[in-house]
């Protein structure tokens, strides 16, 4: 079970797949988002090239193989042309993005949702034409930021609408920016606006925090 099945043998013994969630890299990412497809009683796959993950994953009879989402050979034995989902969870950003190119070169019916190590991961994958782009990280360091509020005293509601604001716009500005994230003059701009747009916003408040916005 730890070592890498071929790619034909795979494919007999996941036949009977369709309709089901592919989940390339099933480290703490992949095994989350497996673990809640599950629950839902989703049919669902995984490959991964850690021995350890694989092999700890079957002693539990998970549909966990060893194998390379980036090669070809192996999404087909994983029957991509049938699933409905893709998520990409690898961690190596070069695997991530060959097996992205892939992916959009021989499935572009399959929706993708890819796991973005950081920002210039993300906008690489943007560039192949993904857009379910969830970044490491981010929203741990959002909720994060958002006890660190509630330890500060702020209520339930100044909370959730600074964290929610706060990821929105983060979020705007990551697809505002993208086509420019090359250009470092025009991306510091871009930071400048958005920051000033973000303290605008939290200086004037919001209703639902029983505090009215300032006026002028």
């Amino acid at each position: 079970r730890g070592q890498e099945a071929p790619a034909a043998g795979l494919a007999v013994e996941t036949e009977h797949l369709a309709g089901h969630v592919l989940v390339a890299g099933y480290g703490r990412v992949g095994q989350t988002v497996a673990r809640i497809v599950a629950n839902q009683n989703i049919p669902w796959l995984a490959l991964d090239l850690d021995a350890s993950h694989v092999t700890e994953a079957r002693q539990h009879d998970l549909p966990v193989y060893y194998g390379d989402a980036s090669r070809l050979d192996f999404l087909r034995a994983v029957h991509a042309d049938t699933a409905h989902v893709f998520v990409i969870a690898i961690e190596d950003i070069e695997r991530s993005i060959r097996c992205a190119e892939l992916l959009q070169q021989h499935y572009p019916h399959l929706k993708i949702i890819a796991r973005a190590r950081n920002r210039s991961h993300a906008y690489k994958l943007m560039e192949l034409g993904i857009r379910d782009v969830m970044r490491d990280t981010f929203d741990t360091s959002v909720r994060a930021a958002g006890e660190v509020l509630r330890g500060l005293g702020l209520s339930e509601a100044q909370v959730r609408y600074t964290t929610e604001t706060f990821a929105e716009m983060d979020e705007q500005r990551l697809f505002e920016a993208f086509g420019s994230h090359d250009d470092l003059d025009k991306m510091i701009e871009m930071a400048q606006q958005s920051a000033g747009e973000l303290e605008r916003l939290f200086a004037e408040g919001h209703p639902k925090d029983g505090k009215p916005p300032k006026k002028g």
